[in-house]
């Protein structure tokens, strides 16, 4: 609807003016307008994503981190108050830090889920550039590790040693 709105500013602003309405869009609201719509049009992109049929939980570490980066990208180059209130409430859903955490090893609390964080860290597509910090991508490789070397030998006894993935003793 924004963007119908901005594609038809000047016959919007000729039907204000020719109806005498009180009230019109000066530049102020025009600007807020063109704002607020850019954020938005990030947010709708992100639910488009999400929303496909082919999603997967390890799209929301990535997801989340574009978001936020293109936010605070959107501030730095000049903005105005509707989006650094966007940016704020942003922050209130997806904090940068854990509560008692200190601001020198700031996470997303996304990325400390364990489960987001290991199916992020298996898609060929992040792997571990996904993450806001490079200390959660390597918890996570540690915690994957540690995961895979608890269950070795269950499939050790299922398989038998004479299987050379799993045949500590095979030749590399």
């Amino acid at each position: 609807m924004l963007q119908s709105l901005i594609e038809q500013k000047n016959a919007v602003a000729s039907c204000i003016a020719d109806l005498k309405m009180p009230h019109s869009l000066n530049s102020f609201n025009w600007t807020t307008i063109n704002n607020l719509f850019s954020v938005l049009k990030l947010f709708k992109e992100v639910t488009t994503i999400v929303s496909d049929y082919s999603a997967s939980a390890s799209q929301i570490i990535p997801l989340v981190n574009s978001l936020r980066k293109a936010v605070q990208l959107d501030i730095s180059v000049g903005m105005t108050s509707v989006k650094k209130d966007i940016l704020r409430e942003l922050k209130k859903q997806f904090p940068s830090k854990a509560p008692g955490e200190s601001s020198s090893t700031s996470l997303l609390p996304i990325e400390m889920n364990d489960t987001y964080a290991l199916v992020t860290c298996l898609d060929p597509r992040f792997k571990d550039k996904a993450f806001s910090a490079p200390e959660r991508a390597n918890n996570t490789n540690d915690i994957l590790r540690n995961h895979v070397m608890s269950v070795m030998p269950k499939y050790e006894k299922r398989l038998g040693s004479t299987s050379p993935v799993l045949n500590k003793s095979a030749p590399s």
